[in-house]
């Protein structure tokens, strides 16, 4: 059965047969109702139902007939042009019966085939020491202290680094994994735990902490740059008092209107998609409140080009120009004026934000590789240089994103991912 379902699972997957799935929001919990059916266990079953059917075909052929013998005969033989007698229809009927048996018997045939093929094809894999999956898979204890822990270093899995997939991956080695990962979920909340009560002790309210000299920096504009930042881990970590305090000083306390030059996309990103992550996923309206007036502030950015300028003030709205742009500022705003649109009804935020991306998509290197210099204009690359670092690597995650968060209906976004992939 094991072997079975893997088949199965790896058919569908081929066959681009699984679906997205589907989250609940707003904090409710409900455990997984989804059944897994094999491709083996559908033919069986769909030959079950098919076998009840002829079943009960066949026996109320023989009802039937049995109950017409005791009619009288002169009401038996009364005919009209629009009456059909009983036994013609019951000899249809049975010759019926002997094709559907036959049919029946060809799709069990075959299915037995099917699953008999798949199983020797998975049984040679498995036997192949090569293709087992070689290592340990051991839930952690909940005591366990990874302040002992020694990172084992780099050069692992380099089995992997030409993209290929060298072991069967059976669905008892997905259950352990499984088994594996929530072990660990809760060792991961510790350390959220442990990180988010240094912050709360020396630096609340502030933009970062400093751990060493267990106090705080105001680099970003003095805006809770990590709490606002760490209000969606916080809700998905299911660490809601801690979120609900870090919402009253949103409310309270975080102000936009400050004379202050920062970054657009690092305010973007970190600022403004930290709040409208927190309203997404919370329904609260102070979190749309601030969104919104952030969001104004920031679309100064997008007055004097077609690309954003790389900073703003955001009380005075005077965008700051160097000529040029990295592709990761002009190119990682788009998910998040896009949703800011979607939850205002404001297009502009929408239109402006994809038009930035639309230049860029225009200069079409050839490979699908950006130079990540580019004019504000974006008439031009201003070098030579391809990264997948900082300055380019946002660029070509926010392809992918903005394909997936428009449902995957916008095509533009995918062609362009696929193709940078290619290059």
């Amino acid at each position: 059965l094991e072997r079975h379902n893997y088949a199965a699972t790896m058919m569908r997957q081929t066959s681009g047969g699984v679906g997205p799935t589907l989250h609940r929001r707003r904090g409710t919990k409900k455990k997984s109702s989804r059944i897994k059916v094999t491709q083996n266990a559908l033919l069986v079953l769909m030959a079950l139902c098919l076998a009840v059917f002829v079943m009960g075909i066949m026996v109320g052929s023989r009802i039937v007939p049995a109950a017409s013998t005791s009619l009288d005969k002169s009401s038996s033989s009364v005919s009209s042009p629009d009456h059909i007698g009983v036994d013609h229809l019951l000899s249809d009927r049975t010759a019926g019966n002997a094709n559907e048996m036959k049919e029946m018997q060809n799709f069990l045939r075959r299915g037995a085939a099917v699953a008999k093929t798949e199983e020797v094809a998975i049984a040679e894999e498995i036997e192949d020491p090569a293709n087992i999956y070689p290592y340990d898979l051991v839930p952690e204890s909940p005591d366990h202290d990874f302040r002992s822990w020694s990172p084992p270093g780099g050069d692992r899995y380099t089995e992997y680094k030409d993209g290929d997939d060298p072991y069967v991956i059976t669905p008892s080695i997905i259950a352990k994994s499984d088994d594996v990962a929530r072990t660990r979920r809760e060792h991961v909340k510790n350390a959220m735990k442990h990180a988010w009560g240094g912050y709360k002790k020396y630096a609340f309210g502030h933009d970062e902490v400093a751990p060493l000299n267990k106090s705080y920096k105001d680099g970003w504009g003095g805006m809770g740059t990590t709490l606002v930042d760490s209000l969606d881990t916080l809700w998905l970590m299911d660490m809601k008092e801690e979120f609900w305090e870090a919402r009253d000083w949103v409310r309270d306390h975080l102000k936009s209107d400050i004379h202050h030059t920062v970054s657009t996309f690092e305010t973007t990103i970190r600022s403004l998609g930290g709040l409208l992550a927190a309203y997404d996923w919370s329904g609260d309206k102070t979190f749309y409140d601030k969104a919104l007036d952030l969001g104004e502030r920031l679309f100064h950015a997008f007055d004097n080009n077609v690309l954003p300028s790389s900073s703003v003030n955001l009380h005075t709205g005077t965008a700051v120009s160097r000529g040029s742009t990295n592709i990761a500022e002009a190119g990682t705003l788009q998910v998040e004026f896009r949703f800011l649109a979607e939850v205002t009804g404001q297009k502009k935020f929408k239109e402006k934000s994809e038009r930035a991306f639309e230049a860029l998509r225009k200069l079409n290197p050839d490979n699908g590789l950006f130079p990540y210099l580019v004019s504000s204009g974006a008439t031009s690359f201003r070098n030579a240089v391809v990264t997948f670092g900082a300055m380019g690597d946002s660029f070509y995650e926010y392809m992918l994103k903005l394909w997936l968060q428009g449902g995957k209906k916008e095509t533009v976004y995918r062609d362009m991912w696929d193709k940078s992939m290619n290059g």
